[in-house]
């Protein structure tokens, strides 16, 4: 792993954890998480999830009404 990949691992996982506790936008999520640029968050998102940020909210909550 690289360093570069290592950090964007970091903010990703930060991005998850936000994205399932949080309401707040995907947007101000990407820029918490040290993303300036949304496209960037995104593409570093879905490349390191399967899933755009939105499908993984939407998984989670799915995941949580289902227990």
């Amino acid at each position: 792993v690289t360093p570069g990949e290592y950090i964007h691992g970091v903010k990703i996982d930060r991005a998850k954890y936000l994205l399932e506790v949080t309401s707040d936008s995907t947007e101000r999520i990407a820029r918490e998480c040290g993303f300036c640029d949304y496209s960037h968050f995104y593409k570093v998102f879905i490349r390191m999830t399967g899933m755009s940020p939105t499908a993984f909210r939407k998984s989670k909550q799915s995941a949580h009404t289902m227990q």
